[in-house]
Parts: C-alpha cells; sequence; structure tokens
C-alpha cells in the first residue's frame, strides 16, 4: 500500500524552508565579513585584534596570572658619555 502525496507534502515544505532559512543566513555571514571565507579557529590575538575597539592592546599590558608586569618596576641605570 503506497502512501498519498499529500502525507509528505509538509515535509517536502520543512525541508525547503530548512534550505531557504540555511541560504540565507550563509549569505547573511558571507555579507557580513565582507565576502570573505568565514575564519575558523581564532586565537586570543584574532579575537582582540577584530573587536573594533581602538584599544585592541591593552590587553597585553595585564597578565591575568596574579603576576606584576615586571619591566614597569625595572630601573636600569644607564652611564653617560660626558660623565
Amino acid at each position: 500500500m503506497g502512501v498519498p502525496f499529500e502525507a509528505l507534502l509538509p515535509y517536502g515544505i520543512m525541508l525547503t524552508m530548512f534550505g531557504i532559512t540555511g541560504a540565507g543566513l550563509a549569505a547573511v555571514r558571507n555579507i557580513q565579513n565582507g565576502g570573505k571565507a568565514p575564519r575558523h579557529g581564532l586565537d586570543l590575538w584574532d579575537r582582540r585584534s577584530s573587536d573594533g575597539s581602538g584599544s585592541s592592546l591593552d590587553w597585553l599590558s595585564t597578565r591575568s596570572n596574579g603576576q606584576c608586569g615586571g619591566s614597569s618596576r625595572l630601573r636600569v641605570k644607564q652611564s653617560m658619555e660626558g660623565e
């Protein structure tokens, strides 16, 4: 006994709508990325440098493990040639 095609119409409509939605999302992501391929596996440097804020390198001066900056507390005495 066969299945009438009217029973399969909802599945066809759902499959079509999933395809349209996926194509629309892919198009929006492509437009938002300037027409370039999406980037996968971004590391911390890539995420911080592409966030859009002007202070993209401020995170380099802070340390997350509680250590002091090191070079900010060092004093180096340099001899001047005239002395």
